[in-house]
């Protein structure tokens, strides 16, 4: 199976079954981050039992950092305007125990293509974006990087939530 149709198996089995849970791996209810995908927002870092939630106030800056050590592997960066959800939750764990700790119950989309499957364009080395949250609200981001060095064919980064108040 070639990287896009793994990911988008991925992406359909997040629309067709958003309950859909297995196995942890041992890690706890929360992916967290891989050497081969990366993600914080404000260095907040996951833990095998808490998500990783960033709080600010509105008009506060953040910072979200993207990092992986596959050079030019194929990526993408799905994002949601809910909550983080746990496995045994509402995430989805993958066969190998990754887990996809976005919401499949709230609108989603993938960054680089702008809808709700992805569209792998190769990652541009370690980057981080700022921004600054001008309304209450939470969103969520995941990483996902395509690497055959992981059984799943593809490394999922942490989930990273940020809430504004």
């Amino acid at each position: 199976m070639n990287p896009r149709s793994i990911l988008a198996a991925l992406s359909l089995s997040l629309l067709s079954s958003p309950a859909l849970c297995g196995s942890a791996g041992g890690s706890g209810p929360w992916q967290l981050n891989q050497p081969t995908s990366g993600a914080t927002v404000n260095g907040v870092l996951a833990t095998q039992t808490s998500p990783a939630v960033t709080t600010v106030n509105s008009g506060t800056p953040i910072t979200a950092a993207f990092s992986s050590t596959v050079a030019a592997g194929p990526f993408d960066i799905m994002f949601s305007f809910g909550a983080l959800v746990p496995a045994g939750g509402g995430a989805f764990t993958t066969p190998n125990g990754q887990i996809v700790n976005m919401s499949a119950t709230v609108p989603y989309f993938f960054i680089n293509s702008g809808g709700p499957a992805p569209v792998l364009l190769p990652f541009p080395g370690n980057f981080s974006v700022g921004a600054t949250p001008q309304v209450a609200g939470t969103v969520a981001v995941q990483m996902v990087v395509v690497t055959p060095s992981n059984p799943d064919g593809f490394a999922i980064s942490q989930g990273c939530q940020l809430t504004s108040l």
